[in-house]
């Protein structure tokens, strides 16, 4: 069935990929989120999925759902300056996890923390969120691609891993 011009223009506001924030509510000790989340350009949104579950009984095929699975990771983009504030809060979060010349790890408690992503309206008020657990930087440290071919800036990017998320709408 065909829609109408008015179904369109009756639709609420449409939700924009540019109006968001992220935040570190308590960052690892000593760290300080706020200068770096300024720089972040972009991130990925958490996502799950549901396990299907087949059963078959006397050649009769029946499929159900299974287990919630989380991706468990979100990958944020930043603009680097030349201070290095991005990679600096990020190596040093990555150290806590793992310092390589001694192999020493800190407890969960101490690299582990809650992310929260939050999408906003034109008028910056909160529509959805997204808050992530057992957050922590588990992939590379990418510093982004270096080019004397381009004027560009550098974007680095950090996959954080998270156990699971809790999505809630807006009041």
């Amino acid at each position: 069935m065909p829609i109408s011009m008015d179904q369109v223009r009756s639709l609420p506001d449409f939700q924009t990929a540019y109006q968001w924030s992220l935040s570190i509510p308590n960052p690892p000790t000593g760290m300080d989120w706020a200068p770096v989340e300024l720089r972040c350009i972009s991130t990925t949104t958490p996502n799950r999925s549901v396990d299907p579950m087949e059963v078959t009984i006397r050649g009769h095929r029946v499929r159900q759902a299974g287990m919630a699975t989380y991706a468990g990771d979100i990958t944020l983009t930043f603009v680097e300056t030349v201070d290095a504030t991005v990679l600096e809060f990020f190596n040093a979060w990555q150290d806590l996890v793992w310092q390589t010349e001694t192999g020493i790890q800190a407890p969960r408690a101490e690299y582990m923390t809650t992310v929260i992503l939050t999408m906003l309206d034109g008028r910056g008020n909160p529509t959805q969120k997204y808050t992530l657990f057992d957050v922590y930087p588990n992939g590379p440290i990418d510093a982004g691609e270096l080019s004397g071919e381009t004027g560009d800036v550098v974007r680095p990017s950090v996959t954080l891993s998270y156990t699971y998320y809790r999505w809630e709408k807006a009041a």
